[in-house]
């Protein structure tokens, strides 16, 4: 895999360690996912290939590029910064 250092990552939210863009072939298609360099935590995989059509919304073609934008942004995803969720739905 080459590596994609034009996408900016945060580090893990788990451990705090480096996260790293992976990029492999399952099934003949590119898929994209981050992983932490420390604890392992992985991200969504994101496939690209031909989705397919559910109910109203029609079938498109997903690209390695989008796919490693949208594993970036929910990666990069956070709750809401400062707050921490507890047991119970408690926010502190």
């Amino acid at each position: 895999m080459k590596e994609h250092k034009e996408y900016k990552l945060k580090r893990c939210p788990f451990c705090g360690g480096e996260a790293e863009m992976k990029q492999n072939e399952f099934v003949g298609h590119q898929r994209v996912y981050i992983q932490c360099t420390s604890c392992h935590a992985v991200s969504c995989i994101q496939t690209e290939g031909q989705t397919m059509t559910f109910k109203d919304i029609p079938s498109r073609y997903v690209s390695i590029d989008e796919c490693r934008q949208k594993a970036v942004e929910k990666w990069n995803r956070r709750a809401r910064e400062g707050y921490v969720v507890v047991a119970g739905g408690v926010t502190v």
